[in-house]
Order: structure tokens, then C-alpha cells, then sequence
């Protein structure tokens, strides 16, 4: 929700018309007029919109399900039906203040809240994030315990807006009912919120970044997203978020400002599914997993069954992954029987071995356990990079095409991958730059990988990591590197003996490894 001001009612209707499935309209008459949105609300209804699509933040918004919606708590929205906010006296004109100042603090908030509710026509919010921190950090809680009383009866989950980490987390500790959301601005000026997200990603609370067109226009507007939209016949703004989203962990709360903003979001809920490359040389055979099916395993059950869990990988598990890898990748007719050539016992041993070696020092024994992986038959350093990916997607990068050609090749893709150790440890060191400077897990820097290189396949220009996407850009760019690898030698061998395996420097199964929702011709 942006400053609409006298347009506020028509653009909330006009959102609402085209899509949109959630309105933020904090009680702050400096910036938004609620009894507009609660018409706008109100005649959407009538109209046919269901309720359990919209969600309503007092504050801001949130991400919880609205009541009676069978859609997951945070579903696969960006955008949330019903939050308000509540904001301090402080952030308020004085000539435009809501509520009675000379009454106390936990009065000036049922008050405010329960305005939202009369405004915006309603008798459920979903989210109900405080708009702003106080002065005094001990009014935060005061205010938070009050908000605490209308959950759940009359609000689906408390939230914060524009909080830094060490109020976020002395709120965290204090609250009975813990924050769900925290919405802040993800721009260069605020280092991304890398401190931020990193805390969030601990505790599970839901990232959700504002003001994305207006506080990265640098970006909006760099090469860079001019062809990932080119690539997906989209709109810039529309491309900007794959690229945001693709970070991992984030959620974005989109806004609209004038009929120019009506796009459908649809395009961006449906991204992977509607403009991903598909494999055009292999069908699906009866009784054979679906790609989606595949892909929730790869990047959703996976990680956590062997990570979170500690769940013990077993053949059937490795043997997932491995078809997971041929179908989204070259086909390797004979790869499959290698791998289940392998004994039951042995692999999971195996396996478990590797990965409790892993476990003991993750920053000094990452290679180490890919040897041992690399011990199964029918599994090269890649597939070993994938079996030990989703154990700690986080600090494990998959070995991925994608991935080393963005960042150790300058994008450029004359050189071929010989998949040695020494490619993969400079694939780590790298990729684990730029995670940290951005303040995210291995796997999104595979995922933005995937969408850099694969635009450059698709349109044949160059893409050298997040070069020209503005300053920010080029600093994650520095960390790709810009010298291009040379690689002497063949190819990796794809074939691999039937018996006991012995390891080359090369990777039989390696040239097939690709990101989830990608083909290589």
C-alpha cells in the first residue's frame, strides 16, 4: 500500500477488480484513508470476491490464512488479504491523529484497532503488525500485549514493520504471541536487511519486503532485468520480483498507484510454472513422478526429512534425487541402473558416514564427504554435491552447471566443466561470497544462477553475474569473478563401470545437473 491518499477507495477497488488479493491499510491518515478501503472491500464482496481470498492487514500485512480459507497460512500469495497497523503517536501529524493521545498507551491501541475494524467494515483482520517502533523499547511490548488480546478470536497473527534486529529480538523474547511477519524495505541503504533475514530465517518468521520498485530503481532498470524480462515476455517490475524471490525467504507485498499497476500477479504466483524451461526430449511415461512432484521433493521434503529431521538417506532416496536430476537435465540412458546397482545397506552406510564426517567440522570437511559419496556407484562429484546439498541447503552448493558458469566463468560458456574437485572448491568459496554478503542460503544462489544463465541461453546476450544490476550488482558480481577458466582436457566420462567403481577426476553422471525447473537442450 502506497500514500494513495483521496485515491485510495478507488485504487483499493480497482486492486481488488484486477486480481490483487490483499489490502494493507495501516490507521494512519497521513498516508491512507480506511473507510475507503472499507467500501472498496465492501463492494468487492458484493460483487462475487471471496472473502477467504482476501486478506486484510490493520497494520500492514500478514501471513496467516484468513478464517475459513483452506489456502496455506502463507500460501503461495505474495500479497495478503486483510492487515491494518497499529502507529505510534509519535509517527502521526498532529492535526491527523485517530485516536485520543491523552488517554494510556494500551488505551490508544484497543482504540486505534478497533477504528480499523468500524473503518474497513470487517469483523476479522488477518494480520496486525505495528507499524513502527517507540522511542521507549518497553512501549513496544506494552503495545504488543495489547495486540496479543485479539488473537485469534479477532486477528489471525501479529507482525512488526520497519524494525531493526536487536528490537525484533528483545520483542521476540518478550511476546507470548511471537511476530509472524516483519515488513521492511530490502534496499542497498539497509545492506539488504542481510542481519535481519538472517534472524528471521532462525526463528521461521516470514520476510516481507516493501517499496521494492521505488527503493531499487538502480536495479529496476539495469540490463540486467531488461532481459530476464525479455527472456520471459514479462514486464521489468515483474521480472525485478523473479529475481527477489529467487533470493529465497522472501515475500513481496506489492502495491498499486495508478491503473499502470493493475498487472495480474497471477503471472508472478505461476512464474515456475507456466514460463519454466520444460524437457522437450523426454516425456513423462506412465506411472513415472510429474516434474512437480520432483521438484517438492528436491526442494521442499527433502531438506527437510535429512536436514532439519536427521533422517537417514536411503538408495530410494538417492535414486528420487538422481531421476529428479535426468529428467530436468541430458538424459544418461544407463545412469539409473548404476545407481541402483549399488546395495541397499551399503548405500545408506554409506551415506550416513559421509555425512556425520560432514557434520563434525561442515567448514573443512564439505570435500571429504563428497569423496565418500562419491564412492557409490554411478555418482560423481555433482550427484555428491546433491546428496549433501539437501542435508544443508543452506552452506552446501549443488554443483550445478548454472551456478559454476555464472560465478567461476564469467558467464561465458566456451570452456567445458570437467566436474574436479578443484572446480567445486572454487564453485564453494565463491558461491559462499556471495551468499554471505546477501545474506542468503546456497540453494538461492543456485536459483539465481539458474534465471542469469538461462536468460543468457535463451537470448544469446551476455550475462556476467549481476553486472549493471546498479552498484549492489556489481559488488555481488565482484564475487563471481571475471576471469574465464580455460579447461584442458575431456569432457567428464559418462560411462561407468557396472562394478566396483574407480573415481576419476571427472564425474560420469555430472553434465545432467540442473536446477529444479530448467532443460538443457
Amino acid at each position: 500500500m502506497v500514500f494513495e491518499e483521496d485515491r485510495t477507495g478507488e485504487l483499493k477497488a480497482l486492486a481488488l477488480k484486477k486480481g490483487f488479493s490483499g489490502v494493507d491499510p495501516a490507521n494512519y491518515l497521513s498516508a491512507y484513508k480506511q473507510p475507503s478501503v472499507g467500501i472498496a472491500i465492501e463492494e468487492a464482496l458484493k460483487s462475487g470476491v471471496k472473502r477467504e481470498r482476501q486478506f486484510i492487514l490493520e497494520h500492514q500485512e500478514k501471513p496467516v490464512r484468513s478464517r475459513g480459507s483452506n489456502i496455506d497460512k502463507w500460501g503461495k500469495l505474495h500479497l495478503h488479504p486483510g492487515t491494518t497497523k497499529f502507529t505510534p503517536i509519535w509517527a502521526h501529524a498532529e492535526s491527523k491523529l485517530p485516536y485520543n493521545a491523552n488517554q494510556p498507551l494500551e488505551d490508544q491501541v484497543r482504540e486505534s484497532i478497533e477504528q480499523s475494524f468500524q473503518n474497513l467494515i470487517i469483523d476479522y483482520i488477518d494480520a496486525l503488525p505495528l507499524h513502527m517502533p517507540f522511542e521507549d523499547k518497553q512501549d513496544d511490548t506494552v503495545a504488543w500485549h495489547v495486540m496479543e488480546s485479539f488473537v485469534p478470536s479477532r486477528v489471525g497473527g501479529l507482525g512488526v514493520s520497519n524494525s531493526s534486529r536487536a528490537a525484533l529480538e528483545k520483542l521476540y523474547a518478550a511476546a507470548t504471541v511471537k511476530p509472524e511477519i516483519v515488513q521492511s524495505r530490502l534496499q542497498e541503504e539497509k545492506e539488504y536487511d542481510a542481519d535481519v533475514r538472517e534472524y528471521l530465517d532462525k526463528t521461521g518468521i516470514v520476510y516481507q519486503a516493501f517499496s521494492l520498485l521505488k527503493a531499487n530503481q538502480e536495479i529496476r532498470s539495469s540490463e540486467l532485468v531488461a532481459r530476464v524480462a525479455e527472456r520471459f515476455y514479462t514486464e521489468r517490475e515483474i521480472a525485478f520480483y523473479m529475481l527477489v524471490l529467487g533470493l529465497g525467504k522472501v515475500s513481496i507485498v506489492n502495491g498499486t498507484t495508478s491503473e499502470a499497476r493493475e498487472m495480474d500477479l497471477s503471472g508472478l504466483q505461476s512464474f515456475w510454472e507456466t514460463n519454466r524451461p520444460r524437457p522437450t526430449s523426454q516425456t513423462q511415461k506412465p506411472g513415472q513422478k510429474t516434474l512437480k512432484d520432483l521438484d517438492a521433493y528436491r526442494y521442499d521434503k527433502a531438506p527437510v526429512l535429512f536436514g532439519k529431521q536427521g533422517q537417514e538417506m536411503t538408495l530410494a532416496d538417492v535414486q528420487s534425487l538422481v531421476e529428479w536430476k535426468l529428467r530436468h537435465g541430458k538424459f544418461r540412458p544407463t545412469l539409473m541402473s548404476l545407481v541402483s546397482s549399488n546395495p541397499a545397506p551399503l548405500a545408506q552406510q554409506t551415506i550416513s558416514s559421509a555425512v556425520a564426517q560432514y557434520r563434525t567440522r561442515p567448514s573443512t570437511h564439505a570435500q571429504a564427504a563428497l569423496d565418500a559419496l562419491a564412492k557409490l556407484r554411478g555418482v560423481g562429484p555433482a550427484t555428491a554435491s546433491l546428496l549433501l546439498n539437501v542435508h544443508d541447503p543452506e552452506n552446501v552448493v549443488f554443483f550445478s552447471d548454472e551456478a559454476y558458469y555464472w560465478l567461476c566463468s564469467g558467464g561465458s560458456k566456451d570452456a567445458p566443466i570437467r566436474y574436479t574437485p578443484s572446480e567445486y572448491a572454487q564453485l564453494r568459496q565463491r558461491a559462499g561470497e556471495l551468499a554471505r554478503r546477501l545474506g542468503v542460503g546456497m540453494v538461492d544462489v543456485e536459483k539465481v544462477a539458474y534465471v542469469v544463465v538461462k536468460a543468457k541461453g535463451e537470448s544469446g546476450t551476455d550475462t556476467q553475474g549481476l553486472a549493471g544490476a546498479g552498484k549492489a550488482g556489481k559488488r555481488a558480481a565482484g564475487a563471481a569473478g571475471k576471469d574465464k577458466k580455460k579447461a584442458v582436457g575431456k569432457d567428464a566420462a559418462e560411462t561407468k563401470q557396472s562394478g566396483p567403481k574407480q573415481r576419476t577426476d571427472g564425474g560420469g553422471d555430472e553434465t545432467g545437473l540442473r536446477r529444479s525447473k530448467r532443460h538443457r537442450a
